[in-house]
């Protein structure tokens, strides 16, 4: 996934012929930082990165950040990010992309049960599930065909100078816990201090450059 962010990625260059990531990109990083931890600490299966869903590397894409997918416990998640410079900002937004999630999960869920290209990279989700989304026509089709009993929500917001562990907990707890498509619905809170933010841009720069300087050295041999 970090591929296809850095290969939509659209760049400047300072006085030194430095690359910088742009500013408004960020949202990005955030993307797939939440991502990582989905996949590597809650070992969720990851079917669909929000990145996929955009045609133009300047294209907003509104709606969940990801689709993913729990073999083990049988449940669907569907990812919401934020990054912001205070934890209160980050939760605002959560908060307002709640209130009508379920149309964003509905509609989202329509594009990927539509499109063969979307269809196709499924994998696991797809061996499992491909008979039911063929001839499903809507998510509550789906839920219903694939007897599906449960939903997960992971919030994820990256933020800084909140870094007290308790009173993260505490405004966390605060969100509205909203009940998607009449199932049981299960929320992952997560948050991620950034600490120094300057050090984080710079390292993905790095990245971003050296990747970059790979693929054209690749391409010239």
């Amino acid at each position: 996934m970090l591929l296809l962010i850095l290969k939509e990625e659209q760049v400047l260059e300072d006085e030194d012929g430095k690359k910088l990531v742009r500013l408004d990109k960020m949202g990005k990083i955030g993307e797939y930082l939440f991502c990582c931890l989905l996949a590597d600490f809650f070992e969720f299966d990851c079917i669909l990165p929000k990145v996929h869903l955009q045609t133009d590397p300047n294209m907003n894409v509104y709606g969940i950040d990801t689709l993913f997918y729990s073999e083990k416990e049988h449940l669907l998640l569907f990812g919401e990010s934020k990054m912001s410079l205070k934890l209160d900002n980050g939760l605002n937004l959560i908060k307002k992309s709640l209130k009508e999630y379920e149309k964003q999960v509905s509609d989202e869920f329509d594009i990927v049960l539509s499109n063969r290209f979307y269809k196709n990279m499924l994998y696991r989700f797809n061996d499992i599930y491909g008979d039911v989304t063929e001839i499903s026509i809507d998510i509550m089709d789906f839920i219903k065909k694939a007897n599906i009993k449960q939903i997960g929500v992971p919030i994820f917001i990256a933020h800084g100078t909140e870094l007290k562990v308790e009173e993260i907990l505490l405004k966390l707890e605060k969100v509205n816990k909203v009940k998607l498509f009449n199932l049981d619905t299960k929320y992952y809170s997560i948050s991620l201090p950034i600490v120094d933010k300057n050090k984080l841009v710079a390292t993905f720069t790095k990245k971003i450059r050296d990747r970059g300087d790979y693929y054209r050295n690749e391409a010239t041999k």
